[in-house]
């Protein structure tokens, strides 16, 4: 079972992100994602997990809310002072062309691709692969790789980059508290931010190469 489980662990994150890297066009990556985040859901159904221990509202708190802000503030000044330094010509640029998309993205980026995301790399790679990492570190590391993975589709080395990180940082908020809805809300936070400074370039399914 345990040599199954890593190859199926394999399968998930190193061979599926290959595979859609050869999308011929960026339209079906919604529909794919919320596939894939809907069997995600049902064996997490066939594992007894109730729907209020997955989202685990209690989780999101002050203290919570406020260690999440402690982490990102500094981590938005750095990534806005290189947007500054290196590409001022893209800051704010989504606002700055259409307000009303910026605004739609704002609403839409949370539930249409986050939610999913979350229940994918963060609730389902935990009840399912964590018992093949003595370390829970090492599954907070392994989940951060397959995130990073999961955009190489995007066909460039910022979005990857990024969601490494990123992914860290999600599977360590995962870990320590087992809240859906708290690293949701984190990483809508991030995400969203990404897009209002500018970078949402390299992540928006529009800049897939063969799209």
């Amino acid at each position: 079972m345990t040599v199954w489980l890593w190859c199926e662990l394999a399968l998930f994150s190193l061979v599926s992100p290959f595979a859609l890297m050869l999308l011929r066009s960026a339209i079906w990556f919604i529909p794919l994602l919320w596939a894939a985040g809907l069997l995600c859901c049902w064996y997490l159904y066939t594992q007894k997990i109730s729907l209020k221990a997955l989202w685990g509202w209690h989780a999101v708190n002050k203290a919570s809310l406020l260690k999440i802000a402690y982490r990102f503030i500094p981590l938005a000044i750095m990534i806005a002072a290189v947007m500054v330094s290196f590409m001022p010509e893209s800051l704010f640029s989504l606002y700055r062309r259409d307000a009303g998309l910026w605004l739609l993205v704002m609403i839409l980026y949370p539930v249409l691709s986050v939610v999913p995301q979350e229940i994918m790399y963060r609730a389902f790679m935990y009840a399912r692969y964590r018992t093949l990492f003595e370390n829970p570190k090492y599954w907070v590391v392994a989940s951060a790789i397959a995130f990073g993975m999961a955009h190489l589709f995007l066909h460039n080395v910022l979005a990857p980059a990024m969601s490494l990180i990123g992914g860290l940082i999600f599977a360590s908020t995962y870990a320590r508290s087992r809240s859906l809805a708290l690293v949701c809300i984190e990483h809508a936070l991030y995400g969203n931010f990404i897009f209002t400074l500018g970078l949402g370039q390299y992540f928006y399914h529009g800049t897939v190469m063969h799209s």
